[in-house]
């Protein structure tokens, strides 16, 4: 029989105490994010964030978790995001301040499948051009496993996990604020300080609040319907289809299965069918609100902006997304025709998509040069190969069936909420890697490993979540 993990978490914080760390930790965010836009010393920087991290190690591991998730909203950092790297100090505080856990305490339902899938990659180092670059980013994946093991082991308390949740919605509540005032005051599209990977953490952000506003009444319920309108306003001025798309098909689908299991979870399917008329009503209502404060938002619905006739200038693509995406997959495909069983390198396309493309060099400089495949499983064939591909696919399969298990197994009608959020991120992130290939690195790769780690939390110890 496995162990418990832990004994005891050091935690010399109360949780009231937690929660002016929360607040401590979205400052500290925030002031990061001034600093990277408006420039300070990096010398004093580094002092700075090195002895403020330092100290959080050594006083609570509940307070880096926290902070962790905050850096998830940072700006972009093209090699290793910051939240990727921020996963040595996790690893430091688990190892500093948790205890009594054993080697049984790793097994989880995804070991055998995320060996096969590391296993199935590593063919594809051989073939990049520059291993030194491929082997620093494949540190994605280690960070993967250290924030999925970790959390899987650690946060067992129902309040600890709740409050990562929560921190998760309140860093796209303040991004969101800023997308729209970005939009009112500019007329334009808007991502916010996160960047265009806000998208998917509004996409993400709305649909736990259609979750939490199900499953809660009263005052709650209120507060969570106009959290929810005001996350889907945040979505409809990213101007982002792929993300609309991705939040549409997931609620349809999260719908669709409580309305077929409704007395499993505990939901009237009166209560369902009225809440969908809700949601056509609000996103009606926000997209000709939103109109009047995007002046671009009814070209991007309509399609106006994309009737594009090609000529030799790469002009003349304008701002046709698709075109410009089939470039890109043009190239990808070379990659593979190249490479079809073990691919080009993991992560290695940005850096060597010149050795395959065959459109003019005037489009490859503009269009492609850099940029990553755009498309997770496009991604995946181009980089690892079919090999690597196979091991990419049966490791979604365990995941997903992991998940509905989980579902299977709730014990209690508290469990249903954030076993819900818990299960359906997995959707969402399903749904949208046939839209992006964000997923397989970066902040959106450690909002996965997040996940990973509840879910595994779930499965093994049956989680209760007031």
């Amino acid at each position: 029989m496995t162990s418990i993990v832990l004994n005891h978490m050091d935690e010399k914080l109360s949780f009231k105490s937690n929660k002016l760390l929360i607040l401590v930790s979205l400052v500290f965010t925030f002031f990061l994010v001034y600093s990277l836009y408006y420039g300070i010393n990096e010398k004093l920087l580094l002092i700075i964030l090195t002895g403020f991290l330092g100290l959080l190690v050594s006083l609570s591991s509940t307070m880096i978790y926290f902070l962790f998730v905050a850096t998830i909203f940072l700006p972009y950092n093209p090699f290793l995001h910051v939240s990727v790297f921020f996963t040595v100090f996790i690893m430091l505080s688990f190892l500093l301040n948790s205890h009594g856990y054993h080697i049984d305490d790793f097994q989880t339902p995804l070991n055998k499948a995320i060996f096969i899938y590391i296993l199935s990659i590593l063919p594809s180092f051989y073939n990049s051009v520059d291993k030194l670059v491929t082997l620093g980013k494949l540190f994605n994946i280690v960070a993967m496993l250290i924030v999925m093991y970790s959390i899987s082991i650690s946060m067992r308390d129902d309040k600890k996990i709740a409050s990562i949740i929560y921190l998760f919605l309140t860093g796209v509540f303040f991004n969101t604020i800023y997308v729209v005032y970005s939009a009112i005051s500019t007329g334009n599209r808007a991502f916010g300080f996160s960047g265009v990977f806000y998208v998917d953490f509004v996409g993400l952000g709305s649909l736990f609040l259609v979750i939490i506003f199900i499953y809660t009444k009263g005052a709650k319920k209120i507060f969570s319907g106009f959290l929810l309108i005001f996350f889907i306003t945040g979505l409809m001025l990213t101007q982002t289809r792929n993300a609309w798309l991705s939040f549409a098909l997931s609620f349809i689908l999260l719908m669709l299965y409580l309305l077929k299991n409704h007395k499993n979870y505990s939901v009237s399917p009166k209560l369902l069918t009225s809440f969908i008329l809700f949601m056509l009503i609000v996103g009606t209502v926000v997209y000709f609100s939103a109109s009047n404060i995007s002046t671009s938002l009814n070209d991007r619905i309509s399609g106006k902006t994309q009737i594009t006739e090609l000529t030799e200038s790469t002009a003349s693509i304008g701002e046709n997304s698709f075109i410009t995406r089939a470039l890109i997959w043009h190239t990808a495909g070379n990659a593979f025709l190249k490479h079809p069983f073990v691919g080009i390198g993991i992560y290695s396309f940005p850096f060597s998509s010149q050795y395959y493309y065959t459109i003019p060099k005037a489009f490859y400089k503009v269009y492609v040069e850099g940029r990553t495949p755009h498309v997770t499983f496009i991604a995946v064939l181009a980089e690892t190969g079919i090999i690597g591909f196979i091991g990419f696919i049966f490791l979604l399969i365990v995941i997903i069936k992991t998940a509905f298990q989980n579902l299977k197994q709730l014990k209690s009608r508290r469990n249903i909420p954030f076993s819900l959020i818990i299960n359906w991120t997995f959707i969402y992130m399903l749904i949208s890697m046939f839209m992006t290939d964000a997923w397989l690195w970066g902040q959106q790769l450690m909002i996965i490993a997040i996940f990973l780690g509840l879910l595994i939390a779930q499965n093994k110890n049956s989680i209760l979540i007031n």
